[in-house]
């Protein structure tokens, strides 16, 4: 049965019948690309693709469509990434797209799902990094360390680090009555203080909600401080 006819027998709008049609295509494009074993070939022969599917979707008009869609549009790009664990691309846009996601339609109604989300995206997002990011699975990094790493980070690598920057301190902010969270609360903030550095105006600047919410929401001995938070929160609308 064609595809297009099949969709034309629902009362859907034009433009979500034709949306429905393009990702049918393109499962159907990336079945076939994964049945010949060409995924790695593909995906560096098309470098371009994966960060427009990601741009595509956090420039979608329609928040419940993209509530929709972008579960499945993350799965397959994890489909992708099995066949090609190194890609910087993919693993940047999963980490783009979880913490995203997670931000955006889950941690409002589910903050315990959204904090494996935010974990899960700064994990892809680490694994960006490599040797640039700010914790090991192999030991525990002394604190000079992991400063150093921090400050390895440049320019080219400020989407990744933005983004799992963002999910690290949102967990962060969702478990600040765990030990565990607390411990790793200075390199979080360590890290949101080098994109500050490398571009303070990165993503319309919305790292400084993220400081801002973090040192308001933390008590006084554990370094929060309210009159900074303003001061944060200040810097978005100059």
């Amino acid at each position: 049965m064609d595809i297009r006819k099949r969709d034309q027998t629902h009362s859907y709008p034009e433009f979500v019948t034709d949306f429905n049609y393009m990702v049918k295509l393109f499962s159907m494009f990336f079945l076939c690309i994964f049945l010949s074993g060409c995924v790695k070939l593909a995906l560096r022969s098309t470098p371009s693709f994966i960060p427009r599917l990601s741009q595509a979707f956090f420039e979608e008009c329609d928040p419940e469509l993209s509530k929709q869609s972008l579960p499945s549009s993350l799965k397959i790009m994890e489909g992708l990434l099995k066949n090609d664990p190194e890609n910087r691309q993919i693993l940047t846009a999963l980490c783009t797209g979880f913490a995203g996601y997670a931000m955006l339609f889950v941690e409002d109604q589910d903050p315990d799902r959204a904090s494996s989300l935010y974990l899960r995206a700064r994990n892809y997002g680490f694994n960006t990094l490599g040797k640039k990011a700010p914790v090991s699975n192999k030991s525990k990094l002394t604190k000079d360390v992991v400063q150093d790493r921090i400050n390895s980070i440049g320019k080219g690598d400020l989407e990744a680090l933005f983004w799992s920057t963002m999910a690290w301190n949102a967990w962060i902010n969702l478990n600040l009555d765990k030990p565990a969270a607390l411990g790793q609360l200075s390199a979080a903030q360590a890290c949101l203080k080098r994109v500050l550095e490398i571009n303070p105006e990165y993503y319309y600047g919305e790292h400084y909600i993220l400081i801002g919410s973090t040192l308001a929401a933390m008590p006084g001995p554990l370094g929060g401080d309210e009159q900074q938070a303003k001061g944060y929160l200040k810097r978005l609308y100059r």
